[in-house]
């Protein structure tokens, strides 16, 4: 994998985490609202698995960001 995407990947990890923290969220209580388990989540947010863009705009309707802030 290029730098620059292995850079990406990581600054998207370390957002995604962020914003579920200053929310307050656990893992397992975003994977409820997926009906996915806490592992699958994790995966997400460790940017293991590819989350499809339907689920990324929810998952910033739940952590109250922008996609933007997300994946720039």
């Amino acid at each position: 994998m290029p730098k620059k995407a292995i850079k990406s990947a990581e600054r998207y990890r370390r957002k995604l985490k962020a914003a579920r923290a200053a929310k307050d969220l656990s893992q397992e209580a975003i994977a409820k609202r997926f009906r996915i388990d806490r592992s699958s989540y994790s995966r997400w947010e460790n940017n293991i698995d590819l989350v499809s863009f339907g689920n990324v705009k929810l998952l910033c309707k739940i952590l109250d960001i922008d996609i933007t802030d997300l994946i720039e």
